[in-house]
């Protein structure tokens, strides 16, 4: 059992919310909302605070202490003071959740995924918030997994690229294809392809290059990228893939570099369009929300193997 809740008051959980990355920038009328659904908990050293098979419906925000954290017997990480707990899971509903064991006598804010999701539907820059954090946690895991950064090393360039410019109807067919969105995301949809532009490019074309400024992302039609980072991890991206929406999202320069392999035809979205839509859309962000989190647990698992690192995200 847990012990009594520890004395963390109102104004020191507003100070603590803004210590965990990504919501540091947010309005303080946010934290404010965010501290009054956190509850202090305090987890006794050795105490088994989540159980693998059983889903996770809680987040916790580290204070103190040391949380670790393990899937099938194999070490996912170890999370300390502004790190968070459970939101992987949590928001991928991931029914196999994980094992976690307080290393050190903890304390952690408490906040019920619910009502965090139902907050997000309500405070769309929070949403936003988490979003880019787990993008840009999604960078720097892939730049530590070598050889080819968690993508598979050889993708499809796909039909032969379309000789006419793709109308309205084309557009929305392949982004919801791609996007893996339902049919109800028709509309959401109808406005990204609207304000999406049409790329073609010769092979050998530079698309961008390491640490350019990442502003759009690109629904690859047909044909390959071929992709490297300074640290020499190669990976090709081809029809169906999004190259650079992770960077673009997380709003942090480019990580690779981008070459035409096979004649490209894409669409790029740009971020600000995006999160546009986004934001007259909600329910289109929270499926986002859910595909970012269980991609980012995925590769937490393939990095398993590798030291455990400390990840200040809300796995």
């Amino acid at each position: 059992m847990s012990s009594p809740e520890p004395l963390v008051g109102r104004v020191e959980r507003l100070v603590a919310m803004r210590s965990f990355p990504g919501w540091s920038e947010l309005p303080t009328r946010d934290l404010v909302t965010l501290a009054a659904i956190a509850r202090p908990r305090r987890i006794g050293v050795g105490e088994q605070v989540f159980t693998e098979g059983q889903p996770i419906q809680t987040v916790l925000l580290v204070l103190e202490g040391e949380l670790a954290l393990s899937r099938g017997g194999k070490r996912l990480g170890l999370y300390r003071e502004s790190s968070g707990v459970g939101g992987l899971a949590a928001f991928a509903r991931d029914p196999r959740g994980y094992d976690c064991l307080a290393t050190r006598d903890s304390v952690v804010l408490e906040l019920h995924a619910e009502d965090l999701e139902e907050l997000f539907e309500d405070r769309f820059p929070i949403l936003l918030a988490v979003i880019r954090e787990l993008a840009r946690e999604n960078v720097e895991l892939r730049r530590r997994l070598p050889p080819s950064a968690g993508f598979p090393t050889r993708s499809s360039a796909g039909d032969q690229c379309p000789a006419q410019a793709l109308d309205l109807v084309e557009r929305i067919f392949f982004l919801r294809r791609t996007l893996a969105f339902g049919a109800g995301r028709i509309d959401s949809l109808a406005e990204l392809a609207k304000g999406a532009e049409e790329i073609r490019a010769e092979p050998g074309r530079v698309v961008w290059k390491v640490g350019d400024r990442a502003d759009d992302a690109l629904a690859i039609v047909c044909g390959t990228l071929r992709c490297r980072t300074e640290d020499g991890l190669a990976f090709e991206l081809g029809a169906g893939d999004l190259a650079g929406g992770l960077d673009a999202l997380g709003q942090v320069p480019r990580w690779y570099s981008a070459e035409v392999g096979e004649g490209l035809v894409a669409l790029s979205m740009g971020r600000d369009l995006t999160v546009d839509v986004w934001e007259d859309h909600p329910d289109l962000a929270l499926e986002v929300l859910q595909a970012f989190a269980a991609g980012l647990l995925a590769l937490l698992e393939r990095a398993a193997e590798a030291p455990p690192p400390s990840f200040p995200t809300i796995p």
